[in-house]
This record gives C-alpha cells, structure tokens and sequence, in this order.
C-alpha cells in the first residue's frame, strides 16, 4: 500500500471518528440543558468552551503536557512546545503568539544521557497520546457517575475531543505533515530503518548532553541503516557527521559530509533547510564546499534576538570586523543556553576558538 493511500484512508478515519466526537459533544450538551431553565450560566460555559476550543484547545495541551511529563520521568529535558498559536522556547524570546501554523501542537525535548535510550523515547512518545485517552475516559465516567455541574460539565466537553485525538495519534502513519506518534513507536518497536536512525540520533544527543565529540563511538553515527534525504533524521545524521569528523580533526570527511548536504540539500523536508543553509554558508566561507557548485546566502531575519546559535555562526563568518564583534557577543549569549555540553563547546570552538 501506497503513502499516499495510507494517508487518505487516514485522513478517512480522521473525518470518522471527529463526527464520532462531535455527535458526543453535542448529545452531552443536548442532556446537560433538556430538564433545565436555559441560564446565563449555561451560555458563559458554551462560550468558554467554544474559545478554548479555538484559542487554546485543552486536548491538545493535555497531550502536549503529557508528552512533556513523561520525558522528565525519563529524564529528557525541554526544547519547546507549541499549543495552536502559542509557543514556549528555550531560545529566543521563551513566549511566542505564532501566526498560521502546520500543526495543532508540538513539543521537543533533548535526552539527558543515552542509557536505555530505546525504553526512554518509547515512553516520551506515549506520553501524549496516553493522557489523553485516560482524559477522555475518566471525565467520560464523570459525566456518567457525579450529579451535573458547569464545572465538571467544561472538562467532560473535551473528553470526545481527548479520545478522538489520542486514538489518531497511535495510528502509524507517515504523513506529509509528518509521522505520527504510533509511526514512530511501530518504527522503534520493529527496528525499522528510520526507528534505528532516530535511535542513533537521540543516542548521540544523549552522550553530547555531559559528553563531547571526541567521545562518542565512531560506528554509532556511521553504522546506521540508509533512509531516505527526505527524512528528518538524514539531515541530522548529517549534521552529526560532518560536526564529529571536524571536532576531531578530520576535515576531509567533515567537507565530504558538507558537500553531500550541499548535493541534496533540495530533497531535505523543509524544516531542515534553514539549519543547512546556515552551516552551508559557513562551510563556504571557510573554503570546505566544491568550488564552482551553487553558492549560498543568508536570509535576512526581521527579529535577530530569534536567531539560532547556526544563524549567528554563519552571518559572522560573512560579516566584517565592525558587525563581527556585535554577532558574537550575540552568540555568546546564546551558545550559554545550549543544554548539550558537545554541542556547546562545538559552536564555541568553532565561532571563538581554534576551529574557527
């Protein structure tokens, strides 16, 4: 079965199982109001309901929150999470109001070490969709067991919306918004070629979390199983390659690496094009990229205080000595917010020390 087809018969039972949730809701608001004088009470609950479900869906935080709690547990620490229109990061400006956006929610969260790290991502990703579902299944009983109240009634609204979520996101299938959760836990638990390389991607995060480049395997970024350009894990595989092989002397391999990213750097999806623009304009400059082949340039960005560690790296090795000075204090800043050790002492030594 084709990608395609999988995602259409997804989509398929998407649209089934939201009218599944929507006659729920409506049936429960339906016996809430029958035997009762309509009040303003009842008017201020719908319409509370009605913006959070539009402003700030209580589902998709509970499933955002739940994959944030369990990668604590399992001692993960926190990236970012967005909820509809509204971001936390760790660097930047920490709150954000996005504008139009792909996805209703999402979060990401860095390993703290690499032991057990197959155990650890299996249970950060049945996080969300866990919480969920047991949402939706408690405040169901609820609804059923306790006399009815607005307050209890709000949380039992979402209960539908909780389970209609929870079960979409268990379902293994790769998406052209991109995979979800149940894709990602089939792929680990069947050791899939793409489950091995997320593995060996978030293995070696986990050894750069109090470790440096130096010090990881050499077969653990080599000995992995070939996906495809299009996969967000190439590019970071990639990305690991290249900063390893120049971390530890070996510039021939760190340009053969560069040159490759170069070569398919139109088949990378397009949430990794702006982290390899930025280390290709960098390679170019210092002389590591095929002379001849397509030259890079920067973006400019309206907001610098949102640049990356990556963006500031690459516009200071193209700036002058006046502009220079004024990016790398902005660098420092932001280098000291790397929770990875590896990769703090990377950019470091790459922007102000031998490397660069």
């Amino acid at each position: 079965m084709s990608g395609y087809t999988k995602e259409r018969i997804y989509q398929v039972c998407s649209l089934l199982l939201f009218a599944a949730a929507l006659c729920g809701i409506i049936c429960m608001v339906y016996f809430f109001l029958r035997d009762r004088t309509i009040a303003a009470a009842d008017w201020i609950l719908l319409v509370l309901f009605l913006l959070s479900l539009f402003l700030l869906p209580l589902h998709t935080l509970l499933h955002e929150l739940g994959h944030l709690l369990l990668g604590a547990i399992v001692r993960m620490g926190f990236s970012s999470v967005v909820v509809g229109h509204f971001g936390f990061f760790r660097f930047g400006r920490r709150f954000r109001i996005l504008g139009r956006i792909a996805h209703a929610g999402a979060s990401e969260m860095y390993p703290r070490g690499a032991e057990h790290m197959r155990g650890r991502f299996l249970l950060y990703l049945l996080g969300g969709a866990g919480t969920e579902l047991l949402f939706g299944v408690l405040f169901l009983v609820l609804y059923f067991l306790l006399p009815p109240s607005h307050a209890l009634m709000f949380f039992a609204l979402y209960a539908p919306l909780c389970l209609y979520e929870g079960i979409m996101a268990l379902l293994p299938v790769q998406l052209s918004a991109g995979k979800t959760d149940g894709y990602l836990l089939a792929a680990l638990l069947f050791r899939r070629a793409d489950g091995e390389a997320l593995l060996a991607v978030m293995r070696a995060g986990g050894m750069l979390y109090r470790g440096t480049f130096e010090t990881l395997p050499p077969a653990l970024l080599q000995d992995v199983p070939a996906i495809p350009a299009s996969d967000p894990c190439f590019f970071m595989l990639l990305r690991l390659r290249w900063q390893y092989a120049y971390a530890v002397g070996d510039r021939i391999h760190a340009a053969a690496e560069l040159n490759r990213m170069s070569r398919l750097f139109e088949d990378l999806p397009s949430e990794a094009r702006e982290e390899a623009l930025c280390d290709l304009v960098w390679a170019q400059k210092k002389g590591l990229l095929v002379q001849g082949e397509q030259t890079y340039a920067l973006p400019e960005l309206a907001e610098r205080e949102n640049a990356s560690v990556e963006y500031l790296r690459a516009l200071a090795a193209c700036a002058g000595q006046e502009d220079r000075e004024q990016i790398l204090k902005a660098a420092a800043q932001k280098i000291k917010r790397i929770p990875l050790l590896g990769i703090r002492r990377f950019e470091q030594e790459l922007i102000f020390g031998t490397m660069g």
